[in-house]
């Protein structure tokens, strides 16, 4: 009963706490690029899932209010050259290379005229996600390399996230090295095209692995830290918004924090969390594997 009645506070103190970052948006001007992180897109409800029909209303909302989507790669060139970074513009990435992404992702983005990031785990392609073990999480199928050329030829930006999602951080110099060569070299070998750009797994980095990850030519690299990009970031420590951060609520709350992502005050929510308890999600044990050598999804 105690835990029903903190449920239903938590989650209506969410959806206020929505709400009044919805109304601040439309009164700030936040620049910087948001560099979205997907990951499944699928009906389970899980804490990696974002709903098919959901996600069609996302793509639906940047489209009727006139953003357009960046390739992360000119993102990227664009950090190098100091260029100014468009307003209204966002970038689509999506971790781990799960089917999903060639059956419901490629053609709502072909729908609307978008682009977006997949970063592949090479070692699982055609397989299952078995690296992660939390509870709620479904046993989601991976792309094969045939779906991952379809999705390549469709316009869609194929990238490493490593062969098997390990922490690179409790890696040796060598098999951190091993694991991100080998990802890179094999995408670039089964799909014909250059790989520039990479996802450390859990987000966890750190500068040698910074430093490995461009002395292998990668141009970019996502990590999990919360926040947009702007002129003068690293990118080696680009910084990404979770569309995901927000959890059991309603759709309607869900589609309101996205446009918050949209216009930049999600971040706020992120920051209020660590003085709000009432947010504070229950305990993921996937939040805590990257330090206990266990799976995660990030």
């Amino acid at each position: 009963m105690i835990g029903s009645v903190t449920g239903l506070i938590r989650r209506g103190t969410k959806a206020a706490l929505v709400a009044g970052l919805y109304a601040l948006g439309h009164g700030c001007r936040i620049g910087g690029v948001p560099i979205f992180c997907y990951h499944s897109i699928d009906d389970s409800g899980s804490l990696l899932s974002v709903s098919p029909s959901m996600f069609r209303r996302q793509m639906a909302y940047l489209k009727e209010r006139g953003y357009r989507t960046m390739a992360l790669g000119r993102l990227c060139q664009d950090l190098e050259d100091n260029r100014p970074l468009p307003r209204k513009t966002v970038v689509l990435t999506f971790d781990d290379g799960y089917r999903n992404n060639y059956e419901q992702v490629m053609p709502i983005l072909q729908e609307f005229g978008f682009t977006g990031t997949v970063f592949v785990v090479t070692g699982h392609v055609g397989g299952r996600m078995d690296w992660n073990k939390t509870p709620g999480v479904p046993d989601l199928q991976m792309a094969s390399w045939e779906e991952l050329r379809a999705m390549a030829d469709a316009g869609l930006d194929i990238q490493a996230h490593t062969k098997t999602h390990p922490n690179l951080c409790r890696l040796t110099p060598e098999a951190a090295r091993e694991e991100i060569g080998d990802s890179k070299e094999e995408l670039e070998n089964r799909l014909g095209k250059p790989v520039t750009l990479f996802a450390y797994p859990y987000g966890e980095h750190n500068s040698r692995i910074e430093q490995i990850v461009e002395r292998l030519g990668f141009l970019g690299a996502v990590t999990a830290i919360v926040g947009r990009t702007h002129p003068g970031d690293g990118p080696q420590q680009l910084k990404r918004v979770n569309v995901t951060e927000i959890s059991r609520v309603g759709d309607a709350t869900r589609m309101l924090f996205f446009k918050c992502c949209a216009m930049g005050t999600s971040s706020w929510y992120s920051g209020m969390k660590q003085w709000l308890p009432m947010l504070v999600r229950p305990h993921r044990p996937w939040e805590n594997a990257a330090t206990e050598g266990a799976g995660d999804a990030k």
